[in-house]
C-alpha cells in the first residue's frame, strides 16, 4: 500500500512593516534618511503625507511621501549641510497635510510616529555619532570601520610586497598592521619594529584590542551594543540588531589575536624566505576582519559565529537606529452613508504644530 503524497504547503507571503525610517551614509556619515513604506494606505483625497524628523519641539521636513495602490513608496532625504541626522533627531513623524485645512493655530493631523527609546539612544549615539573615549571622538562603529579599512589595505600591500620580493615593504606593512591592532598604549607591540626610526600606524591609535586605558574598538563596540540591548525600554529592533552586532564583534575578538600572532611571526623572523604561509594567512585574516567569511557557503555573510565581520557589524549598528512607524490617528475606514453609494468619513483629531511628542520607543504624540 502506497502512502498518500504529502500535500505541498503554499509559501507564506512576506509582509513588511507599515513603514520604516532608516539612516544611511551619503556624502557624510548618517546624513541621509530614507522612509520606506510597505503598506501605507493613501492619504485622504486632496491631502498628502509629509515626513519629518523630530526632537521635542524641533523638526526637519524631509519632504512629501507618495504611495502607490499597494501602499508602497519611498522618500530619500540628503541633508544639504552634511550633518549627522541621528545626532540631532530621535524620532519621525508623518503628518497628513491638506491644502487650506489648517486652522489659525496651525493644527495638523499626525498619522504615524516613532521615537527611539531614550536610554538605548545614548549608547547608540556613542556608536554612531561621537564617543568621548576615542582619540578624535569619532563614533565607535565609524572608528572600527575606518581602522579596519586601513588594516585590510596594509594587508594587501604587505602580500603584494612579499610576492614581488620587497622585504622592506613587507615588514613596513606588517608593522602598520600590528600597530593598528594593538593600539598606541601597548608599548610591547606598538613600536618601530623594522628599525626605520618611525612607528608606522595609519590608524588613530585606539587599537582593536585592549591597550592601557583604551578598550580598543572591538570591546568598545561590543560593550555599547550590549548596553543598548539591555537598557531600559530597548525595542525589539534594537535588541535583535544589537545582538547581531555583538556576534560580529565576538568574531573579531577571535580573529584579531590570531592575526597579531601571525604578524609577530613575520616581524620577528630572521628571514622571510619561509614566511609564505604566515604572510598569506595574515592577509586572509585582515580581509576576514573587514568583510567576514561565508563559512557555511550559502552565498552570503550572515550574523553568525565565525562569519560576520566589521561591515556586517556596521550595518547591524545602523539598523539599531531604524524607526518603524506606529499609527497615531489611523485613517478611518470609509463606510457607506445611508441610502448612498458613496462613502463618508469622520474627521480625525488634529495636533497643534510644535506640540512635543512624548519620549520613548514608539510613544504617540498627545492630541489636543
Amino acid at each position: 500500500t502506497s502512502l498518500p503524497d504529502t500535500p505541498t504547503l503554499p509559501a507564506l507571503v512576506s509582509l513588511g512593516p507599515t513603514g520604516v525610517l532608516q539612516f544611511h551614509d551619503g556624502n557624510s556619515l548618517l546624513d541621509q534618511a530614507t522612509l520606506l513604506a510597505e503598506a501605507m494606505p493613501a492619504p485622504p483625497a486632496g491631502s498628502e503625507y509629509e515626513v519629518k524628523l523630530v526632537n521635542g519641539g524641533e523638526s526637519l521636513s524631509l519632504g512629501t511621501l507618495s504611495v502607490n495602490g499597494e501602499g508602497k513608496g519611498s522618500l530619500l532625504f540628503d541633508n544639504p549641510d552634511g550633518e549627522n541626522l541621528l545626532a540631532t533627531y530621535n524620532g519621525v513623524e508623518v503628518t497628513i497635510n491638506t491644502s487650506g485645512a489648517s486652522d489659525a493655530n496651525g493644527a495638523e493631523r499626525v498619522a504615524y510616529y516613532y521615537a527611539l527609546p531614550e536610554a538605548p539612544l545614548a549608547y547608540l549615539r556613542d556608536l554612531t555619532v561621537s564617543s568621548p573615549t576615542t582619540p578624535e571622538e569619532v563614533g565607535l562603529i565609524h572608528g572600527l570601520r575606518t581602522n579596519a579599512d586601513e588594516l585590510e589595505k596594509a594587508a594587501r600591500e604587505m602580500l603584494n610586497s612579499y610576492e614581488t620580493g620587497d622585504e622592506a615593504a613587507t615588514l613596513r606593512n606588517a608593522e602598520a598592521m600590528i600597530n593598528l591592532l594593538t593600539g598606541e598604549q601597548n608599548p610591547d607591540s606598538h613600536k618601530d619594529w623594522n628599525d626605520d626610526k618611525q612607528t608606522t600606524d595609519p590608524g588613530d591609535g585606539y587599537g582593536f584590542l585592549l591597550n592601557g586605558d583604551q578598550l580598543g574598538y572591538i570591546r568598545a563596540v561590543y560593550s555599547h551594543a550590549d548596553y543598548a540591548v539591555n537598557a531600559s525600554g530597548a525595542s525589539r529592533n534594537i535588541i535583535v540588531n544589537g545582538e547581531n552586532a555583538k556576534i560580529c564583534t565576538q568574531n573579531l575578538a577571535s580573529w584579531a589575536p590570531e592575526l597579531r600572532d601571525q604578524l609577530l611571526a613575520i616581524l620577528e623572523a630572521s628571514s622571510l624566505a619561509d614566511m609564505d604561509a604566515v604572510v598569506r594567512r595574515a592577509a586572509e585574516l585582515a580581509d576576514q576582519i573587514l568583510n567576514g567569511i561565508d563559512l557555511n557557503e550559502n552565498g552570503s555573510v550572515e550574523a553568525l559565529a565565525g562569519e560576520c565581520g566589521v561591515l556586517a557589524a556596521y550595518e547591524a549598528v545602523y539598523r539599531m537606529a531604524d524607526m518603524p512607524l506606529l499609527p497615531v490617528n489611523p485613517l478611518d475606514t470609509p463606510t457607506p452613508a445611508a441610502g448612498l453609494g458613496t462613502p463618508s468619513t469622520t474627521p480625525s483629531p488634529t495636533r497643534s504644530i510644535g506640540t512635543s511628542p512624548t519620549s520613548g520607543g514608539g510613544n504617540s504624540p498627545t492630541n489636543v
